[in-house]
Order: C-alpha cells, then sequence, then structure tokens
C-alpha cells in the first residue's frame, strides 16, 4: 500500500477523538460496575484502562514494522475498527452478564472477575495502540499530543451529560462512535469513508434504541414490580421507580402498634440495591399518619416544633412524617438531582409533597448546602442514607461518606437551635452492635470537640429490631425528653440502649459514649478488633470497620463471611476482598501483557551504562507509581468537595491531563541532561504534593461553603497546578533515553503502565489503611526520592564514552 500524507495531516483530529473516547470510557464503565456489580469494583475502569493503554503503546514500540509509515494508515485503521467493535462487545456483556462476586466460591470469582478484567481492557489496547502509533510516527508530534490531552479532556468533561442523556450503557455504545470518526478522518479513499460509515451504521441501533442495552441484571435483584414509573441514568447514580402499588406499609422499623392496612405506595431502587418508599396521598391527614409509627420519626416526638432539615431526601418519607408535625418549615436535600426530578414529576402525581406548604426541595449535597445555610434547625435528620455509589477511583469512597464523618458531625451540632436534635437512623444487629457503635463515636467525638465533658448526657439511643435511632443534642437532653420516650418504649415495643440514667443495654455502646478522648476509643478498637473510632474526612470509611489488618488471619476471615459475621462485617470482607482480588488480577495481567515481551526484548538497555540499566525502569516505574498515588488520593479528596462522585473524576481526570500535556509542551525547551533541571522539578513536584497533603480541614470546610461552580474550580486548580509540574519528567525522562538508547523507549512505557496499575491499588489500600493525607504524603516521597536520583539519571552515558575527569 502506497503512503499518504491524509492520516499525518489529519492526525491531530483522530488522536482527539481517540483520546475522547479513552477518558469518557474510563468514566462510564466505573458508573456502570456500581451498578452491576459491588461498589468496590468501579476502580477497576482506571486501572484496566491504563494496563489496556500501556499495552497498546508497547506494542507499538516493540513492533515497528506493523506501525512503519508505509503500513501506518492500516494499522492504525485495523485498530481503530476493532476498538469499536470491542467497546460493543464490553458493553453488552457488562449488561447482560452476572460477575460473580463471591468469596466462598474463590474460583468462580477468580475466573469472572478474570473475564471482566481482559475484556475491558482489551478495547484500551486497541486504543492505546492507534493513539501511539498516531503519536510517534506524526509529522507534527507537539500539534498531536496537544489535540490528544484536548481530546481526553473533552472526553472526561462529556461523559456526566452523556451518563444523564443516554444511560451508562448507551453512553457506554456511543464512545464506539468516536474510533470510527477517527477513522473517517484518516481515510485516504472512498473505500476507507464507507468502511467507517458501514460499522458506524452498525452501532447507531445500539446507542438509538433504549431497549438494545437494558439492564439485564445487578448487585441485588429487584423486586418484582411491573414495569417501571420512570427510570434513569445521570452523573451519581442508576435509578427505578415502581409504580404505585397498594401494599403494606413499608416501614424501616415499624412500631409495635403500627398501622398494618394496606396503603399505595412506589418503590425507587438506587444502583440496584438501595431502595426508598415514596407514599402517595391526597391529603396528609389522616392518610399518611402511619408514617409517625416508624422508629425514623422519633425526633418529632421530643421536637415537634421547629424548621426542619432532612438530608436525603429519597422517595420523600422523612419530609412527609414532618410534616405530619408542627413544623413551620421543611427543607429537604437530596444529593441525586434525578431522583428529586421524579419526586417532583412522575412520583408527584401521586405523593405531592414537592407542592405542600412549607416545603423546600433542594438538589444538592446536604453537608454543602447546610455549611452555607445561615439558618438554624430544630431537627437535623438523615433515616438510612446509604446508596452504595461509589467513585470510579475511590473503590472505598462513597457518594454520602461525607455525612458520616467528625467533621461533618460538628457542623450538624452548630446548625441545629440549642436544645435541637441531630437524629441518623442505621442497621442494628444486637449480636454485633458495631455500626451503631461508631455512629455513637461520631457523635460523641463531635460533642468532645464542642468542649463537652460528658456526651452520654446529650445522646438517646433507642432501637426496634433491626434499627437504631440516634438523636443528639448540643444541650444535655431533659427530664420531659426521657419521660416521653419511655413512653413510646412502652407502648411501641421499643429498646432504649442509650439514655441518661438508664442502664445501657451494651457495654461496647456504653464503653463508646462514655470515652473521655480518642486514646479510649482506639483501645477499644484494639480489643474488638473492629474499627469503632470517628470516621473523619481524611479517612471517610464510616461503613468500613473490619481493619486490613484482619486479612492476616484468614480464620477470622472465613469466620466473618459465615456465621461470624454480620451483615456489615460480611460486606466489608466482599468489598476489600473484591478490591484485593481485582487489583491482584490486574496486576498479573500487567506483568503478564507487558513484562515478558520487555524481557525478550533486554537486549535494548544494552546501550546503557550498568547504572543506566537500572536507572531507566526504576526512573519510569516511580513516575507511575507517584503519578497514580496523587491522582486517586485527589480525587478521592475532590469528592467531599463536590458531593458527586463522576464530576469528581471528570474533575480530576480533565485538568490534570490538560495540565499534564503543558508542562509536556514546556519540556521541550529543558536540557534533559541538566542534573539541577532533573532535581529541581522533582522535588518541586514533591514540594506541591506535600503541600496539599497539608492542607488542614478547616480550609476544606471553608470551600465546602461555597457554590458549586466555585467549588469545582477549586477542583481545577488543585488538580491541575501539581499536574503542570508532573508533566514534565516523563518526556524529559523520554528524551534522556533516547539520546542514549533509542529502542529502550519500549522499557520506558512499559514498566510506567505496571507501576501504574500498582500505584492505583496501593492508593486505596493506604488511603483506607492510613487516611488520604498518607496516600498524597506517600506520593509526594515517591517524587522526592526522583529528585535525590536524578543527578544519576542526568550523569547516564553509554558504556563506549568515556566520563569526563573533574
Amino acid at each position: 500500500m502506497s503512503t499518504s500524507p491524509a492520516p499525518l495531516t489529519r492526525a491531530p483530529l483522530a488522536a482527539a477523538l481517540v483520546a475522547s473516547a479513552l477518558l469518557a470510557q474510563e468514566i462510564l464503565i466505573a458508573r456502570l460496575l456500581s451498578v452491576t456489580t459491588w461498589y468496590s469494583l468501579g476502580y477497576l475502569a482506571l486501572t484496566l484502562g491504563l494496563l489496556g493503554m500501556s499495552a497498546g503503546a508497547l506494542a507499538v514500540h516493540l513492533w515497528p514494522r506493523g506501525f512503519s509509515p508505509e503500513r501506518l494508515s492500516s494499522s492504525v485503521t485495523a485498530a481503530l475498527a476493532l476498538a469499536s467493535l470491542l467497546i460493543c462487545v464490553v458493553t453488552a456483556a457488562l449488561v447482560h452478564v452476572p460477575i460473580v462476586l463471591d468469596l466462598t466460591r474463590l474460583s468462580e470469582t477468580l475466573v469472572s472477575l478474570l473475564r471482566l478484567s481482559v475484556g475491558i481492557a482489551l478495547p484500551f489496547a486497541a486504543e492505546g495502540a492507534a493513539l501511539a502509533a498516531l503519536l510517534t510516527r506524526a509529522q507534527r508530534p507537539g500539534l498531536v499530543y496537544g489535540a490528544d490531552l484536548a481530546g481526553s479532556a473533552a472526553g472526561a468533561l462529556l461523559a456526566a451529560p452523556a451518563l444523564a442523556y443516554l444511560g451508562a450503557p448507551r453512553a457506554l455504545a456511543a464512545t464506539a462512535l468516536l474510533p470510527l470518526l477517527a477513522m473517517l478522518a484518516l481515510a485516504s479513499s472512498r473505500r476507507g469513508r464507507l468502511q467507517a460509515g458501514v460499522m458506524a451504521l452498525l452501532v447507531l441501533p445500539l446507542v438509538l434504541s433504549p431497549g438494545a442495552l437494558a439492564l439485564r441484571h445487578s448487585k441485588v435483584p429487584p423486586p418484582d414490580s411491573g414495569p417501571a414509573a420512570a427510570e434513569g441514568w445521570n452523573s451519581i447514580s442508576h435509578v427505578r421507580a415502581s409504580r404505585f402499588h397498594r401494599v403494606p406499609p413499608i416501614y424501616w422499623a415499624a412500631l409495635q402498634d403500627a398501622p398494618a392496612a394496606p396503603v399505595p405506595q412506589a418503590f425507587l431502587v438506587i444502583d440496584g440495591e438501595a431502595g426508598t418508599a415514596s407514599p402517595a396521598f391526597t391529603q396528609l391527614r389522616p392518610e399518611l399518619d402511619y408514617l409517625r409509627f416508624d422508629l425514623t420519626s422519633a425526633a418529632h416526638w421530643l421536637r415537634p416544633t421547629g424548621d426542619v432539615l432532612v438530608i436525603g431526601v429519597g422517595g420523600g418519607r422523612d419530609v412527609a412524617t414532618a410534616l405530619l408535625y408542627d413544623h413551620p418549615s421543611v427543607v429537604g436535600v437530596e444529593v441525586n438531582p434525578l431522583i428529586l426530578d421524579m419526586v417532583r414529576g412522575p412520583l408527584g402525581k401521586y405523593s405531592p409533597l414537592a407542592t405542600q406548604p412549607g416545603v423546600e426541595l433542594h438538589a444538592e449535597d446536604g453537608r454543602s448546602w447546610l455549611a452555607r445555610s445561615p439558618g438554624r434547625f430544630e431537627v437535623i435528620m438523615a433515616s438510612l442514607v446509604d446508596t452504595w455509589a461509589s467513585t470510579g477511583m475511590g473503590a472505598m469512597t462513597l457518594t454520602e461518606n461525607s455525612l458520616y464523618t467528625r467533621e461533618a458531625w460538628r457542623l450538624f451540632l452548630e446548625k441545629l437551635q440549642p436544645e435541637g436534635l441531630v437524629s441518623f437512623s442505621r442497621w442494628y444487629d444486637p449480636e454485633r452492635p458495631l455500626e451503631v457503635a461508631r455512629l455513637v463515636s461520631l457523635a460523641a467525638s463531635a460533642l468532645r470537640d464542642r468542649g463537652v465533658e460528658d456526651p452520654s448526657r446529650h445522646m438517646l439511643l433507642v432501637a426496634r429490631e433491626s434499627l437504631a435511632n440516634l438523636l443528639v443534642s448540643p444541650s444535655p437532653l431533659r427530664p420531659e425528653d426521657l419521660a416521653v420516650m419511655r413512653e413510646r418504649a412502652r407502648s411501641g415495643g421499643l429498646s432504649l440502649l442509650l439514655a441518661p440514667g438508664e442502664p445501657p443495654a451494651s457495654e461496647w455502646l456504653a464503653a463508646v459514649a462514655l470515652a473521655k478522648d480518642d486514646a479510649k476509643v482506639e483501645a477499644l478498637s484494639r480489643e474488638a478488633g473492629i474499627d469503632l473510632t470517628a470516621s473523619t474526612d481524611d479517612r471517610p470509611y464510616f461503613f468500613l470497620q473490619v481493619p486490613l489488618s484482619a486479612w492476616l488471619s484468614p480464620g477470622r476471615i472465613q469466620s466473618l463471611l459465615g456465621e461470624g459475621g454480620g451483615g456489615m462485617l460480611r460486606g466489608n470482607v466482599v468489598a476489600v476482598g473484591a478490591v484485593a482480588l481485582a487489583f491482584i488480577t490486574a496486576a498479573i495481567l500487567a506483568a503478564l501483557w507487558i513484562l515478558p515481551p520487555l524481557w525478550r526484548r533486554k537486549g535494548t538497555l544494552a546501550p546503557l551504562s550498568p547504572a543506566g540499566r537500572w536507572m531507566v525502569p526504576a526512573w519510569f516505574a516511580a513516575l507511575g507509581a507517584g503519578f497514580m498515588l496523587f491522582e486517586i488520593a485527589t480525587a478521592q479528596r475532590l469528592h467531599l468537595l463536590l458531593g458527586d462522585p463522576t464530576w469528581a473524576l471528570a474533575l480530576t481526570l480533565a485538568p490534570l491531563t490538560l495540565a499534564a500535556g503543558l508542562g509536556a509542551t514546556l519540556s521541550e525547551r529543558l536540557d534533559p541532561t541538566s542534573g539541577k533541571t532533573l532535581r529541581l522539578l522533582p522535588g518541586l513536584a514533591a514540594l506541591v504534593i506535600g503541600l496539599w497533603a497539608l492542607v488542614p480541614p478547616a480550609a476544606i470546610s471553608a470551600v465546602l461553603a461555597r457554590p458549586f461552580l466555585e467549588r469545582a474550580l477549586v477542583c481545577v486548580l488543585v488538580a491541575g497546578l501539581p499536574g503542570i509540574v508532573l508533566g514534565f519528567l516523563f518526556p524529559l525522562g523520554l528524551r534522556r533515553v533516547l539520546a542514549l538508547a533509542p529502542e529502550a523507549a519500549a522499557w520506558c512505557w512499559g514498566v510506567n503502565g505496571v507501576m501504574s496499575v500498582v500505584g492505583s491499588g496501593a492508593a486505596v489500600f493506604l488511603s483506607v489503611s492510613s487516611g488520604i493525607r498518607v496516600t498524597l504524603v506517600c506520593a509526594a516521597a515517591v517524587y522526592g526520592l526522583l529528585a535525590v536520583a536524578a543527578p544519576v539519571m542526568a550523569r547516564l552515558v553509554p558504556p563506549s564514552v568515556p566520563r569526563e575527569q573533574p
């Protein structure tokens, strides 16, 4: 085949389209995995994306004849066509093929994860090969590289709107059109354009037909509730609302004298697991009086007047309950705008909560909204706020984690009237009240931060069957509060677990409530073997109580998976085990796909000196690990500021990618043989990341009080400014290697890709075990080590070139 200038002159547009597809696919696959499997696997999309792109780029370096100028057009076209086909196949598999995630069936789980990992990585490999070929064979590589970065940013930013408009499966299928558009841009003949057009016509039915990629499975099979009244996707979750049916009242914890006559209700399922009910009514009273008999309404028994804030509106039960009492104002804040659209729209016809006098509904993260609110409330309540919707990069970082931290509870108490109540409801296991104990620990720590010497006088903990409701006040509870609660306990069959003047129902709960300081709670945690300490913004993992050290005892893990573990503890083991298995699978794939080809080409390192043969791989391995430690920890911290998992991921990837590209472009002006330059830049990176790690919680809380656009701008700056410095390092090192041993460039890409996979897993486990700040400090330390090693890198010469004598 004769060469044509067309592929080279149109390479920038093609590179932008492919890069846009790559970044959008990472975000969309992460969102889809949050529905089809347990939240802890969401981060796989990023890890496998990196693995696939590294493998594809390595193929270009190790198979130069296949991507020679004579074959470039046909090779890139074939890679793009294959990528488009694989994206469609992977999308169909994700919605149709269940993922086995059962640690008691380890072999089946490993096979399922391996199949999932290979399937996700393959389209990234094909796109990575095409992009690497365009970058390395282009006539104007600088222009192509700039287009690549612009496309990456566009793909990250367009993922959320595509989710809302098409839903995750169809939006993911739509990204298959982008490689085809790149094929069209590169086509130099009518035949090539016709091939791209025919393939696009085959993809379009998947994108345009709402039922073609409908979800066939989720992590928890939904109840058979017939056709949906409403269903949709957005950047936070997938939500399905059933039609209204007359069924027995849905109670989270019904009092023993609760009515049981059927009432019309709808049920919303979030990400295939979390649920919330919507009560139908034409008149609040008497149609919704049954809601008074749910334990989640306990705060209203004690404080039936004053303004109420409901965090997590869901289907509206808590808002409806507040309206049954004499509260003049009920404000509902729901992080998921799709749910509010349903409450106001198709569900609102039968459940007109949004139009009731005194009701305000806001679509925003509850903590951010409260931080800006000038008012104070008599009651702040959150009933079972747990969607299990994870960020793509955080694995254990959930959408609702920001509500279950020490800093959040300080805010709740600050925004109450002097004798107001915070009401949080959580699941309760009488044999293992550990989740509730951690909730008590949160409340007690926030009270101690306010100078309260005896937090137990400010708390009431009451339970009914498998639910507990914790009521906390900035002031000591009044005797009449205890009298009302004792009466309701007698009539409703409640258990008073913690109450001033009452014997505690659990030694663990009492010990946590009476702890004088954090050291005592840490000692209790060590004794119990379960984390009872108050989660913080730095370690916002309230729902993760099984410490990583427990995995050193296989017998204990086996016990927690069986009868020795409750629902939450078993879920902890499954979540951590899933992340570990996914990480091991990705690491094995990285080793199998990348290291053997490199080892077979180890002779390409021969032109380097003995020091260079270990220095070059180590330099690029450190860059891969350090970059991922910074990227994932930053996304976890920015999630707190935004309250939206997908936008947090997008506003990390987009500015970081663009900024790194700017740094890479500017690096062309620097001398890669300068020891001063190679030492200064990693040192500057370490300094910038270290300063980001040391940002105090008070500063983050201050930003939380700003509007969304201002918080988004902060995120862009936080991810982008360090990215400029980080972007210098890879191209500088690569230029240094190319000057000494051009064929050794494959090692640069290969070991960087492997360590990117390792670094992403390390970032997750570091943040879980030690905190986001420690993860950032580790990233800074990696770049600090590079600064120390920089003089060695700068002095590298081929063995045949004698060093100058000083």
